[in-house]
């Protein structure tokens, strides 16, 4: 199993608030690179959450190199109960920080969900998100349109607010640059979302959410234009 030096010239992206995710990193059988200082017991956990999620994530993650660290808090430095962080290509290894609270029942959604990132930032031609973002904005025009989660939900509220409730097709060429970005994230953490509801259909089930769009019709969505299949 190999081992990986990160430090801040080779992370550039760390300054000083995320010196945690520089150091050794060693590699695990499942493919993952864990802070080489992590007890075995939070690697196991870990890595079993890792394995449950889709395999074309999992083969993303391995050839990015993706290194992890269990947070020193109990949520991750974005406050989240995970985060993935170096998304881009041009950061080199990504890594992903775990909150202490995450670990637990739902850390394998919350893993697949920071993979998704992954997926949208790197598997992706630019074509591809643009096709998919104006898919489902097609697709989340109904007035009583609720995403997958409230908190894809929320972002898709920031957009209908940026855009004063004026949503369609039509508009999409249009957008001020605010109300693009806003679109743009709502596009990448719905679709975040979707697959990991669709990959663990208890994902927040615990929630006080009845979300009104047809999954069946977002997989096919998803596979058909950012083609990845969801089992």
């Amino acid at each position: 199993m190999k081992t990986i030096h990160h430090s801040a010239s080779t992370r550039t992206w760390t300054g000083k608030t995320y010196q945690n995710f520089l150091g050794s990193f060693k590699e695990h059988q499942c493919g993952l690179f864990f802070d080489a200082a992590m007890e075995t017991r939070t690697k196991r956990i870990i890595a079993e959450a890792f394995e449950r999620c889709p395999l074309v994530l999992r083969k993303l993650a391995n050839k990015s190199r993706l290194t992890v660290t269990l947070s020193v808090f109990n949520r991750t430095f974005e406050n989240n109960f995970c985060t993935i962080y170096g998304t881009s290509p041009e950061y080199g290894d990504p890594h992903l920080e775990v909150g202490k609270v995450a670990i637990g029942a739902q850390l394998p959604p919350f893993v697949c969900h920071e993979a998704c990132h992954l997926w949208w930032r790197r598997q992706l031609s630019e074509a591809q998100r643009l096709k998919y973002i104006k898919a489902l904005l097609v697709q989340m025009s109904g007035s009583t349109q609720l995403d997958v989660t409230e908190y894809a939900h929320e972002y898709w509220v920031d957009f209908k607010d940026a855009v004063r409730g004026k949503i369609s097709a039509a508009t999409f060429d249009k957008l001020d640059p605010g109300a693009w970005m806003k679109l743009r994230r709502f596009a990448e953490e719905s679709f975040c979302e979707s697959v990991a509801k669709l990959s663990f259909p208890d994902y927040k089930s615990d929630e006080d959410w009845r979300s009104t769009v047809d999954l069946n019709a977002r997989r096919l969505l998803i596979e058909s234009l950012l083609c990845m299949e969801v089992a």
